[in-house]
């Protein structure tokens, strides 16, 4: 258990930790934020992730055309969930059923 002092430090709070995300898990986040079509900044604070591991993890899914990238202005770019991107969250979801399902 991970261990917290409180904001006013006179009691212990015991809260547990959160379990750590794959890879996989973490490209799962980053496609299913990514269907409304936003900048890197975005993605990255709406998948708990800094912007040097979102952008990462974004250039990544572009590269394997899991995200298609669309020019804004200047450096912008805006990034939105491909159709490959939507297959790969199927078959994510099926995958966690069949897992969750074992135990």
């Amino acid at each position: 258990m991970a261990i917290q002092l409180s904001k006013t430090r006179k009691r212990v709070i015991y809260k547990p930790k959160r379990p750590r995300r794959t890879t996989y898990d973490i490209y799962a986040d980053v496609l299913v934020v990514a269907k409304r079509g936003l900048l890197v900044s975005h993605v990255g604070g709406r998948s708990g992730l800094n912007f040097k591991n979102a952008k990462i993890h974004v250039q990544t899914l572009v590269d394997a055309e899991l995200i298609d990238e669309e020019k804004l202005f200047g450096y912008s770019h805006k990034y939105i969930t491909s159709d490959k991107g939507d297959k790969y969250l199927e078959f994510y979801n099926e995958i966690v059923k069949l897992l969750s399902n074992n135990n």
